[in-house]
């Protein structure tokens, strides 16, 4: 009448061990993965705030905003919308905008040297053309713009036209 029940069912201390061993594995790879897709975000909105800044200088330029000119000013960890023909580290009217920990920009060439962009109050265009070219500074391989950096060269109108 009574049935002896089966010592043998349930699993063993290797089947438990094997199987949070994978699920480990698999939570440390996904979570790798992650990082690196965030890392990518953060340096495709550095790229886009950085050409959002390029446009604003650009149209507080041309629209003649406290009758200067304006222009952008770039440093390895930040970049500065600032007015007049040059940038001046002590004036109170820079808008300085730092990059996220992650994020770096690695080369700064334009025509000329230097590292700021003025625009031309009458084109809205710059004098000054050249590259600037921002990464994931943990990962030196990952840049924007394909690798090529962002062109500087009246980005205002290139970017507008879909010229890069």
């Amino acid at each position: 009448m009574f049935k002896c029940l089966n010592a043998n069912k349930g699993f063993t201390i290797v089947e438990i061990l094997l199987v949070v061993g994978i699920a480990a594995l698999l939570i440390s790879l996904s979570f790798l993965g992650y990082r690196s897709f965030e890392k990518s975000l953060e340096l495709s909105a550095t790229y886009n705030e950085i050409i959002t800044a390029l446009h604003l200088a650009a149209d507080r330029t041309i629209s003649s905003k406290d009758d200067k000119v304006h222009g952008v000013h770039f440093e390895s960890s930040s970049y500065t919308i600032f007015s007049g023909p040059t940038y001046n580290v002590s004036s109170t009217a820079n808008e300085v905008f730092n990059l996220p920990s992650t994020v770096e920009i690695y080369s700064i060439t334009f025509v000329g040297g230097g590292s700021d962009v003025v625009y031309n109050r009458l084109t809205g265009k710059t004098d000054m053309p050249g590259t600037v070219s921002v990464r994931v500074a943990s990962e030196p391989v990952k840049t924007t713009a394909g690798r090529h950096g962002m062109r500087v060269a009246n980005v205002a109108w290139d970017t507008l036209l879909g010229e890069h």
